[in-house]
């Protein structure tokens, strides 16, 4: 079924088929993914996995930490935080210092982002509540905080390219891999918006890898059979075959009962809680024993 209206409100109203996410038209649509979908294929994403380490080690030092002095700490934070650098190093091949911060929201990014997706929320269901909208989120511009700070890390990432020679770590983010799309055909590089996938990444990746993170942990730390039976397999990995530290993602992929915690949090806790309204098309459908007649949402 085709999207419906509501996806307009998640790019900008001045640019049609804005992104990936928002754009209704199919044929823009399929011209787009094609282009994008190479990034996210799982050879592009295995490349990632040294700034996922990166990450990883930091995090882990902050928990030994907070461990030992027995502070008490927001776990979804720390996972925001974490999930905000490793997408930062994936996305410009560096950090922007929310780990190192001890947790905290640098330039009010997180808060930023939170106040947007509630408007772009809003104005996907009713857009003549704007104005109330505004009010709700802070007035202003809702993306305001994420534009900047993408348009930051653009700024430095182009500053470090022209100061330093390529490496194979540099060449492997995202924006580097954009510059070379851009210098092989300008033109197409603009018709399918690719450069607004360094925004994307950031807005659509760090909550909902966060959520994800943060109800995994909570399920374990909430269900001791299940968390025992998952350590006892690591134990077992470790002993028999050895793991890295940080394990690598091919090691993880040989554990299946932590493949199948994964899942049953994604399960039990979808990270996006919204719709994705669709809209019914002629005759009709009939789902679950229930029709929805034609162009319902």
């Amino acid at each position: 079924m085709p999207k419906s209206s509501w996806y307009g409100a998640w790019g900008d109203p001045r640019v049609p088929n804005h992104n990936l996410f928002n754009t209704i038209d199919r044929t823009a649509h399929a011209g787009m993914r094609r282009k994008w979908a190479n990034l996210y294929s799982m050879t592009a994403i295995s490349k990632y996995e040294p700034y996922v380490n990166n990450c990883t080690q930091i995090l882990l030092s902050s928990f030994d930490r907070l461990a030992e002095t027995q502070e008490k700490f927001d776990i979804q934070r720390w996972m925001q935080c974490y999930a905000f650098d490793v997408i930062g190093e994936i996305t410009f091949g560096f950090r922007s210092g929310f780990l190192e911060s001890g947790g905290q929201d640098v330039d009010g990014i997180m808060d930023g982002l939170d106040r947007g997706n509630t408007f772009n929320t809003l104005m996907g269901i009713e857009p003549l509540g704007a104005p109330f909208y505004f009010l709700y989120c802070g007035c202003g511009n809702p993306v305001r905080g994420l534009s900047t700070w993408v348009r930051k890390a653009t700024q430095m990432r182009t500053e470090r390219m022209q100061d330093e020679k390529h490496t194979t770590h540099d060449a492997a983010d995202f924006y580097s891999k954009m510059q070379i799309a851009k210098e092989k055909d300008p033109e197409e590089y603009e018709r399918y918006k690719m450069e607004v996938s360094l925004a994307t990444n950031v807005a659509a990746g760090s909550d909902t890898t966060s959520i994800s993170l943060t109800a995994a942990i909570f399920y374990l730390a909430t269900s001791p059979q299940v968390f025992n039976k998952l350590r006892a397999e690591i134990q077992h990995a470790e002993n028999d075959s050895g793991l890295d530290d940080p394990i690598t993602f091919e090691q993880a992929q040989k554990l299946p009962f932590l493949q199948a915690v994964i899942k049953e949090a994604l399960r039990l806790w979808p990270a996006t809680g919204l719709p994705m309204w669709r809209v019914v098309q002629e005759p009709g459908a009939t789902i679950a024993g229930k029709f929805f007649p034609p162009n319902v949402s």
